[in-house]
């Protein structure tokens, strides 16, 4: 039997927070080439360790730069921080469902990757490159 994420279950919020403290971590450690994709697995692989390691989860906590304010890192990751929050508004107002918890994430990095390499946007047409 197939899952049947809808735009309301709680996995959404939960899944993009996660992944937003994971990224913070990264971008304070210098590392922002795929960040999202790495985010994304390192939840789906062992998301009660990533529970372990930031028992705050909440969207407040997720806001927080964290160890990144003051430096150049905190602006992208309010961008992101952003670019989460319309992908939530997106997801409610087109009443989203997804079959599998692989195709959610697929969608979320989908929609969070531009934000952290500009080079790499979707083109109309399905086409990789810069888009202008």
């Amino acid at each position: 039997m197939a899952l049947n994420i809808k735009w309301n279950d709680d996995r959404i919020p939960a899944t993009i927070s996660a992944v937003l403290l994971i990224v913070r971590a990264d971008l304070a450690r210098g590392a922002a080439g795929d960040a999202i994709e790495r985010a994304v697995r390192a939840w789906r692989d062992d998301p009660q360790a990533i529970k372990t390691l930031y028992p705050r989860r909440d969207r407040e906590a997720v806001r927080e730069p964290g160890p990144l304010a003051g430096t150049r890192g905190a602006a992208t990751y309010q961008k992101l921080n952003d670019a989460a929050d319309r992908f939530l508004d997106k997801l409610k107002k087109s009443r989203r469902r997804f079959n599998s918890l692989e195709e959610l994430d697929n969608f979320l990095v989908f929609n969070l990757r531009p934000v952290l390499e500009p080079g790499n946007r979707p083109m109309p047409g399905g086409k990789k490159g810069r888009a202008e």
